[in-house]
This record gives structure tokens, sequence and C-alpha cells, in this order.
């Protein structure tokens, strides 16, 4: 038989397993919800007007080769233009921050980024190579980030059979390489 000091032993027990699951609950909820959050402001800060029309403008430039690549559009040539590059290859180099660190999951950022992150990289993996490699420029971990993220979600794309943009590929990248 079960005395009332048994039970009363066991209530602070029971109270602060009930106490510790609802913190924990709690807790997840709340990661999940930052996580959501973070996201969304990235989201929205590159697929507002501006965002879109700096991101029709960076993927309609042509060039044949670094050199020509960094004349027509370059920092030191055409600082403006630069910028549009710039503030793209930061914006995926951020998002590829988000999924390393396990802030946004990657299914996620494919499903609403991953076709525009797989086309910008496709054009541009080449100059992001050579902008590594230039003697005044960011060093060679520029954009290590989004080269991974663009990794992950050219792999993802290709185990779902989505279309990878391999059309945009740039005759100089090591992509366009690996494909002949």
């Amino acid at each position: 038989m079960v005395s009332i000091e048994s039970i009363l032993d066991v209530v602070p027990a029971v109270g602060v397993i009930v106490a510790l699951v609802y913190y924990a609950l709690t807790i997840r909820n709340q990661t999940k919800s930052r996580q959501t959050q973070i996201f969304m402001q990235l989201y929205e800060a590159k697929y507002n007007r501006e965002g879109l029309e700096a991101y029709f403008q960076l993927i309609n430039w042509q060039w044949e080769n670094y050199d020509d690549y960094q004349q027509k559009y370059g920092p030191f040539t055409h600082p403006e233009l630069a910028a549009i590059m710039e503030s793209q290859i930061s914006y995926f180099e951020g998002l590829g921050i988000l999924v390393q660190d396990g802030m946004v999951d990657i299914d996620i950022v494919n499903k609403i980024a991953g076709r525009r992150i797989n086309q910008v990289w496709c054009t541009f993996e080449a100059v992001i190579h050579g902008i590594r490699e230039m003697a005044r420029g960011p060093g060679s971990d520029y954009a290590e980030s989004f080269e991974s993220l663009a990794n992950e979600i050219i792999n993802l794309r290709r185990q779902k059979g989505l279309h990878l943009f391999e059309d945009r590929i740039h005759p100089t990248s090591t992509l366009y390489q690996e494909r002949t």
C-alpha cells in the first residue's frame, strides 16, 4: 500500500520532470522560431524588387575570361557593377554560414533559393576562384561558404533530379571542364 508520505516524496520529482520537459520544448520552439526569423529576413532582403533587379542584371553579364570580366565588371573599373555581384555573393556566403552552423536547414534553402544559388555559382565559379587569387583581393577564403553551399545544393538537386543550370556554366569554370 502506498502511503501519503511516499506520494509526497514523488510529487516534487514529477514536478521537476514536467518542468524540464516543458523547458526543453520551449527552447526547441524558440530555436525553430529564431531560425525561421533569420531565414525570412535574409529571404526578404534578396527577393525584394531591388534584389531581384540586381540578380537579373548579374546573370546576364557576359565575358570571355577572367581579365575580360575584371575589365567589364571589376571593382577597379566599375565599382557600381562590382557591388551588384558582391551583394549577391555576400548573401549566399551568409546563407552558407547559416547552413554550416546548423541555423538553417539545407532543404529549406534549396526549396526557396536553390535554383538561384545553383545558377549564380555555375555562372561565377571561375570568377570567384580568380578573385581569390587577386594580389589586392580578399584572399583564398573568399566565398568559401557560398562554394560549400552551392556544392551541397548541386548535389541535392542532382539527387532529386532537378535542373542544374549547366547551360549557365562558364567555359572557364571547373564545372565546365568536369562536364567535357
